[in-house]
């Protein structure tokens, strides 16, 4: 039905009021058959008369409903459901689904007019009770349906389309709206991970990875059963941030990083021309652009290992093993863009090392080749690491893509000379890019689209990290502030220190 010519003028009071469920008034639900009240008085009588008005109302939310369900089209869903209301100001149906879609989208003036309206036409239903409550920020499982709305419309905005109200002007009011009610919701219901793994990841795709990180840590805190947040602290632990004493390695090894110092010794730099990104809305706030990277942002090439040799073939020998024990590699881990490859959490064998090699080399190489976005080699977090296996009669290749991280390298763990073809295709330049050795890396701008060149023989190994910057990039604020509402309850029912 086209809202824009449809005919709200049906008076729901004057038509006969029927008894049973969904009656204003009556001792049923919301969702049941709908009578009016007849006069307004709320008199009953055992047949069921719907008028115009009524009907029109029921069909304006039914397909409310159903638009709200598909993208970018809840602005239309918000006319019906308006129409639906006045068609029938006694409905409880079309109050409840008005009022719950202005409520999770943050609408509190016009959900606040609407229930005092509601209120007025059936002073004595059922529902204003958890209504009034709702909007009081009362409801834990509300308030975690509107976090949960809420990020929804900030994907909107990602992606370039207006969110459902005009009220949100930038992403960062929206993250903050979104931030607030799952914040609200855990107050209430400390004990529920699911939220807390929703406020992370919604924090986390803002580029507020310092507050991510800590809902996460205290989330499992608090609800160490959660599936999400046990994985997050699995990979918290065993890839943790690199000492204080990072930063110093990359001024003693790197003399200042690409400005000037040792640098160019250790590095070739390779331009990429105008129009290297690519698009993923989703990462947006993660990924560092050309407002930070410049329109011809720069691939770089190691030109020492950054991993010794011998360290490269045990690294392999392991996967192997651990492949042969388990069935095979994985292949379903990444699903938009899915490689042969292990976690390296899986391989906990070697996480020493590798810890060991990231804050002492890795790390302080990345901080020297990108100081515009990662200053300090010891706020770089580790967002995934894995180890990939090219095979030229399996998976020899892997589709042009942009990453779901900041910065990403990769480290060959074997030399040119055990396959054909391989490295690291960029769409900007037309070609690839592979280290000229085993332990020697690639590094780059997530946002930039690469992909995996084929290799027509042989097997191709390397290491892949997806990489985060440990700061607030969205809002520039204080780590902990989000959290900061829940701190005076730290003390009786939440764990860890706020």
């Amino acid at each position: 039905m086209d809202a824009s010519s449809a005919d709200a003028s049906g008076k729901a009071g004057s038509v006969v009021a029927g008894g049973g469920s969904g009656g204003s008034g009556g001792s049923g639900g919301s969702g049941g058959s709908e009578g009016g009240v007849e006069g307004g008085t709320g008199s009953r009588l055992g047949r069921l008369a719907l008028s115009a008005g009524s009907m029109m109302a029921l069909e304006w939310a039914s397909e409310a409903l159903e638009l709200i369900e598909l993208k970018q089209l809840d602005r239309l869903a918000l006319r019906l459901l308006e129409h639906a209301s006045a068609a029938d100001p006694f409905s409880p149906n079309a109050f409840s689904f008005h009022l719950n879609f202005l409520y999770t989208h943050a609408m509190d003036a016009a959900a606040a007019e609407r229930l005092a309206a509601f209120a007025r036409a059936v002073p004595e239903h059922t529902s204003l009770g958890a209504s009034q409550q709702m909007l009081s920020n009362a409801s834990a499982p509300m308030l975690h349906q509107r976090g949960q709305t809420l990020n929804g419309q900030l994907n909107r905005m990602r992606e370039g389309t207006p969110p459902a109200s005009d009220f949100f002007t930038t992403r960062l009011q929206a993250q903050d709206a979104a931030t607030s009610a799952f914040v609200q919701a855990i107050s209430l219901t400390p004990n529920d991970g699911q939220i807390w793994y929703d406020l992370g990841t919604s924090l986390f795709f803002a580029g507020e990875l310092a507050e991510s990180s800590l809902a996460y840590k205290i989330g499992v805190q608090n609800a160490p059963r959660h599936e999400g947040l046990q994985a997050e602290a699995t990979r918290a632990a065993a890839l943790p941030l690199a000492p204080p004493s990072a930063d110093q390695i990359t001024i003693e090894l790197f003399g200042g990083g690409a400005k000037g110092g040792t640098f160019a010794s250790e590095f070739t730099a390779i331009p990429m021309p105008e129009g290297s990104y690519g698009s993923q809305p989703a990462s947006v706030d993660l990924q560092a652009g050309e407002e930070v990277l410049g329109a011809t942002p720069r691939v770089f090439v190691s030109l020492r290992p950054l991993l010794p040799k011998p360290t490269c073939e045990r690294y392999i020998a392991a996967a192997e093993a651990w492949a042969t024990r388990s069935g095979g590699w994985t292949t379903s881990r990444h699903y938009a863009v899915a490689t042969t490859d292990i976690p390296l959490t899986s391989l906990p064998e070697l996480l020493p090392s590798f810890n060991e090699a990231l804050g002492t080399l890795l790390l302080p190489a990345l901080s020297a080749c990108y100081p515009e976005v990662a200053p300090l080699a010891s706020r770089l977090r580790v967002l995934d690491c894995f180890l990939v296996r090219y095979d030229a009669n399996r998976q020899a290749s892997l589709p042009v893509h942009t990453d779901q991280s900041l910065l990403s390298f990769t480290i060959a763990l074997n030399d040119p000379t055990k396959y054909e073809g391989g490295g690291t295709f960029f769409r900007g330049l037309g070609r690839a890019i592979d280290a000229p050795a085993a332990g020697h890396a690639v590094l780059f701008p997530g946002k930039v689209e690469h992909g995996g060149h084929p290799i027509s023989k042989g097997v191709r190994y390397i290491i892949v990290l997806f990489m985060g910057y440990e700061s607030n990039r969205m809002s520039n604020r204080t780590a902990g502030y989000s959290l900061q509402p829940l701190r005076s309850q730290a003390a009786h029912s939440l764990k860890d220190e706020l």
